[in-house]
């Protein structure tokens, strides 16, 4: 259904790339639009933060610790990149914004009906801010809890997560690293593979997959 897509779109949420050990690790970061890129504070995820400039560009790790990407473009769905310098790999972001769809279906309704379609889609929608609200503060707490190596906590996060959403690949994957961060590769495989199959477009998660090979 389309709203599984949009969650993924609109939250994109998250998406977690295992980046390289340099002494001065920097993110080349490239989009297929002039996009604004800010900088946001874990603990404020819902806030604008604070903005870097303009893509493409490079962004110190350093500046990163604690914070997260947020690539927007006007009439393009927004993406929010997360960080983590597990594993030595130098990073290369290259991605691709999409289009905001607008329904013509809509636009043509006849305007008598428009005032109860009005309310409807405003009523709709914010239902569904207050469900992606809710799922963001999730991806949010289980990934700041792995960063915090709070396993447990993680863990549990991502299995109701998983519950909650059971279409998602990012719970999937945040229990993968989990797992990779405790040597079990092949559980983190297992994880990284279930993932994929829920979200096959998701090259980055192929790459997980190699890091977890025995």
């Amino acid at each position: 259904m389309k709203k599984t897509s949009l969650f993924l779109v609109n939250l994109i949420l998250f998406q977690v790339l295992l980046l390289s050990g340099c002494k001065k690790r920097t993110v080349a970061v490239k989009t297929n639009v002039n996009s604004t890129i800010n900088i946001v504070d874990f603990k404020r995820p819902n806030s604008k933060g604070k903005v870097y400039g303009k893509t493409p560009k490079k962004i110190s790790m350093s500046k990163l610790k604690g914070k997260f990407i947020r690539l927007s473009s006007k009439g393009y769905e927004p993406q929010n990149w997360v960080f983590t310098d597990l594993i030595s790999r130098k990073i290369d972001l290259s991605t691709k914004l999409e289009k905001v769809v607008v329904d013509e279906n809509l636009k043509n309704k006849d305007k008598k009906e428009e005032p109860n379609n009005i309310q409807e889609e405003k009523q709709r929608k914010a239902q569904e801010v207050k469900s992606n609200n809710r799922l963001a503060r999730m991806i949010m707490r289980s990934y700041v809890s792995f960063t915090n190596k709070k396993y447990r906590d993680s863990f549990e996060l991502a299995n109701q997560l998983a519950s909650l959403f059971p279409n998602l690949a990012a719970p999937l994957i945040i229990k993968g690293l989990i797992f990779l961060e405790q040597n079990k590769k092949k559980a983190a495989r297992i994880s990284f593979l279930k993932a994929k199959n829920l979200d096959p477009e998701d090259k980055d998660i192929d790459k997980l997959i190699g890091y977890a090979k025995p």
